[in-house]
């Protein structure tokens, strides 16, 4: 793990200066914000000139997703623009999609077109998809709300992730996740 504790402004730095394109950004627990992070980071590489693939997994039901992976590698091949924003809801396939050859393949081929994949996954403790999509990243982020996680927990997942051989860039504590709250009421 190269840093300790990242704050959320340097996260585009530590992306940029990596060799990395694949980036997971996930949480210990609901609740941290880890989207708000993620969607800042998406931002802000935008902003440095980059191209982007957003992919957002989300367990829960949602929009059809079955022929998701044959649908996008099609896609894939001749796609343009600086952003691509994917979102995966269905949580009837999502651990198929993620299990599957074919999403390994359609990261191969965002990789070819984009400069970096950021992918918003769920959180550690919601299941062991999140430990799968973090296997396929070349680096994550464990994106921590201030007072809200206990170091402890902290320190267990992060020697899991090491036991998986997952590689871990860093943790960032997400002060915004207060404010962010504040502002939606």
């Amino acid at each position: 793990m190269g840093r300790a504790m990242v704050d959320i402004e340097n996260l585009r730095e530590i992306v940029l200066l990596s060799e990395s394109k694949v980036w997971g950004i996930t949480s210990l627990s609901r609740k941290t914000g880890k989207t708000f992070v993620a969607r800042q980071l998406v931002e802000n590489l935008l902003k440095a000139g980059k191209k982007v693939v957003y992919l957002s997994f989300q367990k829960e039901s949602g929009e059809e997703t079955k022929n998701f992976l044959e649908k996008e590698l099609k896609k894939a091949e001749n796609v343009s623009g600086s952003v691509k924003s994917v979102v995966l809801k269905d949580t009837l396939h999502l651990e198929e999609i993620v299990y599957s050859e074919k999403f390994v393949q359609l990261v191969e081929e965002y990789k070819k077109e984009y400069d970096y994949i950021i992918m918003d996954m769920m959180s550690m403790e919601e299941n062991s998809i999140a430990k799968k999509i973090a296997s396929v990243c070349e680096n994550n982020f464990i994106v921590v709300a201030k007072d809200c996680e206990n170091g402890e927990e902290v320190g267990k997942m992060v020697h899991q992730l090491k036991t998986l051989n997952i590689r871990l860039a860093g943790i960032v504590l997400n002060e915004y996740h207060e404010k962010k709250k504040w502002l939606r009421m």
